[in-house]
C-alpha cells in the first residue's frame, strides 16, 4: 500500500514537472516566434523605408521640371486648383503614387511656405510607410515677396533677371506736378499770345514789305511756341508701368502710382504725396504712410522673362510615419 502510494506521488510530481517543462518550452518558443515576427517586421519596415526613400530620390530627379513648373505657377498666383499635383512614377515593377502640395499656413511655423512631396501609403504584408518630404525653395529677391528687399540685397540678383523689355534707367526720376506745369504752359502760351498782339499791332503801322517779313516771322514765333509746348507735355508725360531702375533719388512733387518693378539705388521722397505701387519695389523699407507697395507676383511675372531659371528647390525635411 505504501509502495502504491509513493509511486503514485512520483507519477503525480512527474507529471507536474512534464507540465512545467512544457509550459517553460511553449513560452520560449513564442518568444522566439514573437522575435522572428519582430525581425521581420523590422526588416520588412527597413525595406519599406528604403524603397521610399528609393522612389522619392527617383522622383526628384524625374519629375524636377514638374515639380518646379508647381513651384513657379504657385509662386506666381496662378489659379488655386494648382495647389495641388498628383503624379505616380514605377519603380521595381511597381506603381508608387505621390502627392505635391502648398502648405502657405500651418501650425509650425517652420513649415510655413513650404511644400510637401508625400507618397501615398505604401503597404507590405506585415508592415505600412508613409514618408513626408518637405521642400523649400530659394527665390530670386526680385520674386521674394515676404518684404520689399533693398537695392544691396537684390543687386547680385538682379543681374541674373531677364526682363521682357527693356528696363528704364535713369539717374534721378522726378515725378512733377501735372497741374502746375499745365498752367505754366497755359500761362507761357498766354504770353506768347499778348507778345504776338502787341507785335501785330506795330506790324499795321510798317509798310507792306515789312508786313510781309513780320507775318514770316509770327509763323516762327507760333512754330516755336508750339514746340516749347510739345516739350513741356513731353516732359510731364509719366511712365507708369513697366520697369524703372533709379540710380539716385525718386522725387515726387506729385502722386504717383506704379505697376510693374521699381527699383530705386537712393532716397525717396515723397514730399508729402502719396506713392502706391502694385508689383515689386526693391530699395530702402519705408515706415510711411505716404507709400503703400502691393506686391502681386503676377504683376512681377509679366515683366520677367526668365523666371524659370530664378527658382531651385531642395529638401528642407524628411519624415517617416510607419
Amino acid at each position: 500500500m505504501n509502495k502504491q502510494k509513493k509511486k503514485g506521488f512520483i507519477i503525480v510530481y512527474v507529471l507536474i514537472i512534464l507540465l512545467v517543462v512544457a509550459v517553460i518550452f511553449s513560452f520560449f518558443l513564442g518568444q522566439i516566434e514573437n522575435n522572428k515576427d519582430l525581425n521581420d517586421n523590422l526588416l520588412d519596415r527597413k525595406q519599406l523605408n528604403y524603397d521610399m526613400l528609393s522612389t522619392n530620390n527617383l522622383v526628384l530627379e524625374e519629375k524636377y521640371d514638374l515639380i518646379k513648373d508647381f513651384m513657379i505657377n504657385t509662386y506666381s498666383g496662378k489659379s488655386e486648383d494648382q495647389a495641388r499635383k498628383e503624379f505616380s512614377i514605377s519603380y521595381k515593377d511597381k506603381t508608387y503614387s505621390f502627392i505635391l502640395v502648398y502648405l502657405k499656413e500651418t501650425n509650425n511655423l517652420e513649415l510655413d511656405d513650404t511644400f510637401l512631396l508625400a507618397n501615398k501609403r505604401t503597404y507590405s504584408k506585415k508592415s505600412a510607410t508613409l514618408l513626408h518630404t518637405y521642400l523649400k525653395a530659394d527665390v530670386n529677391p526680385i520674386l521674394d515677396f515676404e518684404g520689399p528687399p533693398t537695392y544691396e540685397e537684390a543687386d547680385e540678383e538682379y543681374d541674373k533677371v531677364e526682363f521682357t523689355n527693356e528696363p528704364i534707367v535713369k539717374d534721378e526720376l522726378i515725378i512733377k506736378d501735372k497741374s502746375k506745369d499745365s498752367e505754366d504752359i497755359k500761362k507761357e502760351s498766354d504770353n506768347n499770345k499778348d507778345r504776338s498782339n502787341d507785335e501785330e499791332n506795330d506790324k499795321n503801322e510798317a509798310s507792306s514789305d515789312v508786313l510781309e517779313n513780320d507775318s514770316s516771322n509770327e509763323n516762327e514765333d507760333t512754330s516755336d511756341k508750339e514746340k516749347i509746348e510739345k516739350d513741356k507735355e513731353e516732359d510731364i508725360e509719366i511712365l507708369d508701368h513697366g520697369v524703372i531702375n533709379i540710380e539716385g533719388d525718386l522725387i515726387l512733387e506729385d502722386d504717383f502710382t506704379f505697376e510693374g518693378i521699381l527699383i530705386v539705388k537712393g532716397n525717396v521722397k515723397t514730399n508729402g504725396h502719396k506713392l502706391n505701387i502694385r508689383g515689386q519695389f526693391i530699395g530702402h523699407y519705408y515706415d510711411n504712410d505716404d507709400i503703400k507697395i502691393i506686391r502681386d507676383k503676377k504683376v512681377t511675372r509679366e515683366y520677367i522673362a526668365n523666371i524659370d531659371d530664378l527658382l531651385d528647390f531642395y529638401t528642407y525635411a524628411q519624415k517617416f510615419n510607419n
